[in-house]
């Protein structure tokens, strides 16, 4: 009778299957390389099946190899012998029935890892909702299991082991997809001082002091990658309204003075009706302040993608020094900044865009000129700017507020110039900043 491995098929049990899984994992060693570290033993039904991957992930986490099947069988007597293991006498015929197979082909060995993701998306799954079981009653845990869940339905196998420098064409090819992808300011010579833009995967602030214009930058940069660029636009607000958010960037674009728009609604009108956004939107989002944290935008993203088929191509947020760590808990400023700029860069690579924010300058420092002016002015700067790409301080000194002057300087910019300042025009009547 031949030992072939036969696929899953519902006259056999499960634990067969589960046998069929590690016989795979042990017949090729990039497989086992691949999904070692993904899968937990709890992930088995069967307790000797759960008890050989344990024996299998010890020997190859100490020797880098597959074990051979003498020295699990040796593993297993040694284990036998001692009654306080737990461990059963079947495990020596689960272990010869995994080794007792033949060698697998490129289909079948494609057959088994296919089925190794559903196997470890399917274990990761079940982990969340039987902890989300044993939390029912405490309603402050409902967004962590909401996150975890989504995190284990959207899993996937990284099995990118990274880029040969001599693959120039292939190196070229991601690089031009990369630099193509950026959405740019509204400001030209910003753009060639930080390299084009905002990439997506990336994470830019703006940093200022108290009503130097933050929020001017950010509802115009929201504004024009939806109206210039055709960019599909988030702008998540936590210190203004919705409906204030909104007035303001209408001012900006028509150049009215706030109080003069609810009288102007026509004409309001008329000017959204002649932009050309190819089906593209601009949504801004409210959040109470200093009550919402990261995961909780990534979950109203995850909501407008499921029920409005709104996919965002930039992410702004008014401001990130406004919101919570994941965790829900404060602990010190430094702390705290450093968790929440972490997570909103793992925002950037969630949806796969440009995420841009705001933060404070240190207290006095926002008395500084251009040139004054560094990274160790920003408050709790350490932590913010090492997880920042790019980080542009907004300098606006009395003297130069009362000349409607300003000053754009790029304290980091990885794919740019450090130090490059921008003289500006600044108009807070309008809420806008021009070169």
């Amino acid at each position: 009778m031949s030992n072939a491995v036969v696929p899953i098929n519902k006259k056999f049990s499960p634990w067969i299957a589960e046998e069929e899984l590690i016989s795979a994992l042990i017949q090729n060693r990039q497989k086992l390389t691949t999904f070692i570290d993904e899968i937990d033993a709890e992930f088995f039904n069967s307790s000797d099946c759960k008890n050989v991957f344990k024996m299998t992930k010890m020997y190859f986490e100490k020797y880098q190899s597959p074990p051979k099947k003498g020295v699990l069988l040796s593993s297993a007597q040694k284990l036998l012998a001692n009654s306080s293991k737990g461990i059963s006498s079947s495990v020596i015929q689960t272990i010869e029935r995994v080794f007792d197979r033949e060698s697998l082909s490129d289909s079948e060995l494609q057959y088994y890892h296919d089925e190794l993701l559903k196997f470890i998306k399917t274990g990761k799954i079940r982990d969340v909702i039987f902890e989300g079981i044993n939390k029912i009653d405490d309603p402050n845990a409902f967004e962590e299991i909401q996150d975890k869940l989504k995190n284990a339905v959207l899993w996937r196998i990284d099995e990118n082991l990274g880029i040969d420098i001599t693959d120039v064409k292939e190196r070229y090819a991601k690089q031009n997809e990369m630099l193509q992808s950026f959405v740019a300011s509204p400001w030209p010579a910003l753009n060639k001082a930080i390299g084009g833009g905002f990439f997506n995967k990336t994470l830019s602030c703006f940093v200022a002091g108290t009503s130097v214009g933050k929020s001017i930058a950010l509802d115009q940069l929201g504004f024009y990658a939806w109206s210039e660029l055709q960019k599909n636009t988030l702008i998540i607000s936590l210190e203004l309204s919705e409906e204030i958010k909104s007035m303001r960037i209408d001012s900006m674009f028509l150049e009215r003075f706030l109080g003069e728009l609810p009288s102007r609604q026509k004409e309001v009108e008329q000017a959204y009706s002649k932009i050309e956004s190819n089906g593209k939107r601009l949504i801004i989002k409210e959040f109470p302040t200093s009550s919402v944290s990261v995961r909780k935008v990534a979950n109203f993203i995850s909501k407008l993608q499921t029920y409005s088929g709104f996919e965002p191509e930039i992410i702004v947020i008014d401001y990130g020094d406004l919101l919570l760590p994941n965790s829900g808990k404060r602990e010190s400023l430094y702390a705290d900044g450093g968790a929440v700029f972490e997570a909103l860069r793992g925002l950037s690579y969630e949806f796969n865009c440009p995420v841009v924010t705001a933060t404070q300058f240190n207290r006095n420092s926002g008395e500084k000129t251009p040139s004054e002016v560094n990274e160790y002015d920003i408050s709790e700067s350490h932590k913010k700017i090492m997880t920042l790409d790019t980080c542009i301080a907004i300098v606006a000194t009395p003297g130069m507020r009362a000349q409607g002057q300003a000053a754009f300087k790029t304290l980091k910019a990885r794919m740019g110039i450090k130090d490059y300042v921008l003289p500006l025009n600044v108009s807070y009547e309008y809420f806008k900043f021009t070169e």
